[in-house]
């Protein structure tokens, strides 16, 4: 496999935001402690032993959960009671089947970065851990997965946390999946991973199972938050946030600071937590002096909300807000890596860390990735040689619109095109004019007048002549479109639609493990897959 690197600069799918992240320009290293660099990795380290967690309760927890989850404990679990262990973080929501591939480039990326940082720092141990977002409840956001061109949809009656749903319901879909993948290289491998994982209680646990399978033999480890004692050990950031609404005031300070150079991720609530119990995950309102729960009956007094946290901690359950301080404060984490939408929330957060004494970690931009597989190469090679000038780079004019590359197309490749000549029409006519105001001003507006005239006319043949080389050169550009839709579905990156199972069905295991390879979260460029006979 090819390996190529671009700057995000020349990359218009990015937001402002991580082009100054990427480039260290202005003042967005002002919303972070450190910077995503070896040393300060170093400096983190040294910091995050003065925020100590209960390093017994973790790992317990953990164990706990693969046991009955059915999967193999990783021997990294046992090695987190040390306390010169800590975690390199991402999380994702519990995407059917895996989901995209960004979040395949989320994990290989904390892998990697756990194995540079063990070479450098021998002393320590590094684990990385993959965040099971499983309290999500925006089941439509992860109960679908597009693969080979068709969408596979998994519906289902329940509500609440997503990670505790039943997956008694998804065979068919996973039957389904399993069909059409059957026929690729790896297809069977994959189908037979798939249909073993959800057959597995809930959502959370066959997520588990299913990426152990596309990472196996690696020291990753996977948490489920939603755990009546870690929730108990965060007491005091829930009582916090419901006794003085701090995580609003102080992100709200944050934010605005930020938009003055960049629009706000997130808006806080007043209170940033939910509800949580048996098919319902609702958010907690202050009114009149209680703490109601949006949609329901269900009502506190400041007493109760104290023995709620007490004695029923589960039911506590943090938001986008508030899930990364929670995430802090039982991980002896030091470094969280995910993508530009998480980087520019985090960004609005260290005031709010602060204020409950929660260690803020590094936080790194993950790895993007285009990936180009043979016969597409093959379309680029030959459309491209009629798209770009001798000195241009093939990768950074991948990132075109299609329609700036039509427009390049038809004016290098149309001899019947009239741009030049109503450039130089346009140029004697302001030559014209100005010599006419010199005369009469009058007579001036006379003339600008009469060559708009003459510029409508000009632009509609102009329309005209470029509507009939369209259809001259109708099936080149219609691959060009096609090429342009395979690379970018709907205009997007292709990281977000592409699947980890249409990846996988196809190159199989030793591209996952290649991932893991040439990931590296330190250097912050966008990097181009192209295959080659060998991964």
């Amino acid at each position: 496999m090819e390996v190529n690197k671009i700057p995000y600069n020349s990359i218009n799918q990015f937001s402002n935001f991580v082009h100054d992240f990427v480039s260290k320009t202005g003042v967005i290293h002002n919303f972070f402690e450190y910077e995503p660099v070896s040393e300060d990795i170093w400096k983190a380290i040294a910091n995050r032993t003065e925020h100590p967690i209960d390093r017994n309760l973790l790992t317990s927890v953990i164990s706990k959960q693969y046991a009955e989850g059915g999967v193999d404990l990783p021997d990294s679990v046992n090695t987190l009671k040390n306390p010169n262990s800590f975690t390199i973080t991402t999380g994702h929501q519990l995407c059917l089947a895996g989901g995209p591939m960004f979040v395949a480039y989320k994990i290989a990326g904390i892998i990697n970065l756990c194995s540079r940082l063990t070479l450098k720092y021998s002393e320590y141990n590094f684990v990385p851990v993959f965040w099971m977002a499983s309290e999500d409840h925006d089941f439509e956001e992860i109960n679908h997965i597009h693969l080979f061109g068709h969408k596979f949809e998994w519906n289902t009656s329940e509500l609440g946390a997503v990670g505790a749903m039943s997956t008694a319901n998804v065979s068919k879909v996973i039957d389904e999946i399993g069909e059409r993948v059957n026929k690729e290289q790896f297809g069977p491998a994959i189908a037979a991973a798939l249909k073993l994982a959800y057959k597995k209680g809930n959502l959370a646990d066959a997520t588990r199972s299913f990426v152990h399978f596309l990472f196996p033999n690696t020291n990753l480890v996977i948490i489920d938050a939603n755990d009546r004692s870690l929730k108990g050990g965060a007491a005091e950031i829930w009582t916090c946030e419901f006794e003085s609404k701090f995580s609003q005031q102080k992100v709200l300070q944050q934010s605005v600071e930020l938009a003055k150079n960049y629009k706000p991720q997130v808006s806080p609530r007043e209170i940033n937590l939910f509800y949580l119990d048996d098919q319902i995950r609702n958010r907690f309102i202050f009114n009149e002096g209680k703490y109601e729960v949006l949609d329901t009956e269900l009502k506190f007094t400041l007493p109760q909300i104290t023995e709620l946290i007490k004695s029923q901690p589960e039911k506590i359950s943090p938001n986008v807000i508030l899930r990364p301080i929670y995430q802090e404060s039982i991980l002896p984490n030091i470094a969280y890596l995910g993508g530009g939408g998480e980087l520019a929330y985090w960004a609005q957060l260290k005031s709010a860390f602060k204020s409950v004494n929660v260690f803020f970690p590094v936080v790194f931009l993950r790895n993007s990735f285009l990936h180009i597989s043979q016969s597409n190469q093959k379309k680029i090679s030959k459309l491209f040689d009629q798209l770009i000038e001798s000195q241009e780079s093939i990768d950074e004019n991948l990132f075109k619109s299609k329609e700036e590359l039509i427009k390049r197309y038809l004016s290098l490749n149309s001899e019947n095109l009239i741009d030049t000549e109503i450039q130089a029409v346009e140029h004697e006519y302001t030559n014209l004019v100005e010599r006419i105001e010199n005369i009469s001003k009058e007579l001036s507006q006379s003339a600008q007048s009469e060559f708009a005239k003459v510029r409508k006319g000009l632009q509609s043949l102009e329309k005209k002549m470029r509507k009939f080389e369209k259809k001259k050169h109708e099936q080149t550009l219609m691959q060009l479109n096609n090429l342009k839709e395979r690379l970018f579905p709907d205009g997007k990156l292709q990281e977000r639609k592409l699947s980890i199972v249409e990846m996988y069905a196809q190159y199989g295991p030793k591209f996952m493990q290649r991932l893991v390879d040439i990931s590296n979260p330190f250097d912050l460029n966008f990097t181009i897959l192209r295959d080659s006979q060998t991964l």
